[in-house]
């Protein structure tokens, strides 16, 4: 898992409607204008950054956390992989929705 001991003193998520193409900084996919997407904003060390991340990764992430428990990064790029493969076959399905498919989910929140 990722360290979390550096926890941010501040932050904010958002889940606002593209008005111009971003790019996830988890899976680098194009965030299309007109596509849901999470922004979150953190203040650390006195300044502050903005992360955007796809709603395909932000929902694997938040799943994983469910499943395992404890806080996983959207970016999941940790160096444990903290699932055998086949071993949770609901979170395996998630990654591979259709764009069209993670929007509507969306749409619901």
């Amino acid at each position: 898992m990722c360290d979390y001991d550096d926890v941010p003193g501040v932050w904010d998520r958002k889940t606002p409607r593209a008005r111009v193409k971003h790019r996830c900084c988890a899976c680098d996919e194009d965030i299309r204008p007109g596509e849901r997407y999470v922004s979150v904003g953190c203040l650390y060390d006195g300044a502050w950054s903005r992360l955007k991340y796809c709603l395909r990764c932000d929902l694997l992430a938040t799943q994983l956390s469910i499943y395992l428990g404890e806080p996983v990064e959207a970016t999941l790029h940790c160096d444990n992989d903290p699932l055998s493969p086949g071993e949770a076959p609901h979170l395996d399905a998630l990654a591979f929705l259709s764009r069209d498919e993670v929007q509507a989910l969306g749409e619901g929140s």
